[in-house]
């Protein structure tokens, strides 16, 4: 079965998204100052007049090192829009973001694939 209907109508993300959306959430509690002391100073801004609100990405060699927050966290951040990173309320940051996500999974599917059973029900033959 097709689940981006099943999504939109419970209003669930995907883990990937979800993955995308959290990580948005801290950076944005972040950029305006509302995480712990231990991570002030943890990411660097791109420029003095930061006008894209973006962070400086740290360029590993190893593959393993990539799945450090250092350097996914800011990334994930950069790939958002800046009208969202502009949003100073927390809460209303988290409800647009969380719908930008919910919108673009479709309601309804319709597929090409012929060997798929929902959207090409098999014929019923009558027996006579």
């Amino acid at each position: 079965a097709h689940t981006d209907p099943l999504f939109a109508t419970f209003d669930i993300l995907k883990f990937t998204d979800l993955f995308k959306y959290n990580c948005c959430v801290f950076m944005h509690k972040y950029m305006y100052n509302r995480v712990p002391k231990s991570f002030q100073n943890f990411f660097t801004k791109m420029a003095a007049p930061n006008r894209t609100k973006g962070f400086i990405e740290d360029n590993f060699e190893k593959s393993a090192l990539k799945q450090f927050p250092s350097y996914f966290l800011p990334k994930v951040w950069n790939e958002i829009s800046l009208k969202l990173k502009n949003t100073e309320s927390h809460s209303m940051f988290k409800d647009n973001f969380y719908f930008s996500f919910i919108s673009k999974y479709p309601p309804k599917v319709k597929c090409k694939d012929r060997s798929c059973t929902d959207c090409f029900p098999p014929v019923q033959y009558l027996a006579r």
